[in-house]
């Protein structure tokens, strides 16, 4: 994802348990994969889409992670989530993918099309007012309910956040107002009484992504609030706890399929908000 140089505000949501949301213009200058199930979707324009060799057009589609794709979509309406593999919703539409054996349903290579129906409800109701002409995207709750109302929509079940075991929810606000250490799973496990294997698995209902995901994303999401208060990028590579810029960047594209350059690079076009 290349943001486009276009006035108009685009906004990325960054959240804390592994899921972006960007909306505004795109324009991938390569080819490019990386580990996240990635959901894009216009509804006046269409988006350009190459899957490897394949080429197409269609109004949305979900991508599985790892897929070498490129992107274009001149619309400031466009919207791209991403999710990381390993998040639950991740796991919902990765099921979704095994289930639909439909042709139809296929945009390309591990590429499935989202209905113009399920398009048109969702961004009516959750990004764009037509009679402002405004995003309604303007904060972290409103993107959240977007995404979670698309993976309800598309895999028709519900995935609002279920009840959260309170420890866990305490862990990780503190896990993310702290220095980005290590952790290791037995000490965490210990201060809340639980066994290791139990308290990972309430971490993973609780976070809706793996202990090691969750902590992966605090490091990048410290590293992005460096960037943005104007810090370097290698100032903030070590920040996050990252051995130097060249880890971070090679993490950053392995997570979001582009460099921080790219996206930093033409920051005074884009509003950007950190979500816990």
């Amino acid at each position: 994802m290349n943001v486009h140089e276009n006035q108009n505000a685009m906004r990325i949501f960054w959240y804390a348990d592994g899921v972006l949301v960007y909306q505004g213009p795109i324009r991938d200058n390569r080819l490019h994969a990386h580990n996240a199930i990635q959901i894009v979707f216009a509804p006046k324009e269409t988006v350009r889409l190459q899957v490897e060799s394949e080429s197409v057009q269609t109004g949305g589609a979900i991508l599985l992670s790892g897929v070498k794709h490129r992107l274009e979509a001149a619309d400031e309406h466009t919207v791209l989530i991403l999710i990381d593999a390993e998040h639950n919703l991740a796991d919902h539409l990765q099921a979704h993918f095994r289930a639909t054996t439909q042709p139809k349903a296929a945009v390309a290579r591990n590429t499935l099309a989202i209905s113009p129906g399920i398009i048109n409800e969702l961004y009516t109701r959750h990004a764009w007012d037509a009679e402002s002409n405004t995003s309604k995207l303007n904060d972290c709750q409103s993107a959240y309910k977007l995404i979670t109302d698309l993976v309800r929509a598309i895999c028709s079940t519900d995935h609002s956040r279920k009840s959260r075991d309170a420890r866990i929810i305490g862990l990780m606000r503190r896990l993310s107002d702290e220095a980005p250490d290590p952790v290791k799973a037995f000490d965490l496990a210990h201060e809340l009484g639980l066994s290791e294997s139990r308290f990972l698995h309430l971490f993973k209902q609780s976070a809706g992504i793996p202990l090691r995901r969750f902590m992966l994303w605090q490091r990048l999401l410290r590293a992005v609030h460096c960037v943005l208060q104007g810090e370097s990028l290698t100032f903030a590579a070590h920040s996050a706890g990252f051995a130097d810029q060249a880890h971070f960047t090679r993490t950053f594209v392995d997570m979001f399929g582009l460099a921080p350059s790219e996206i930093f690079g033409r920051s005074r076009f884009v509003q950007a908000h950190i979500c816990s």
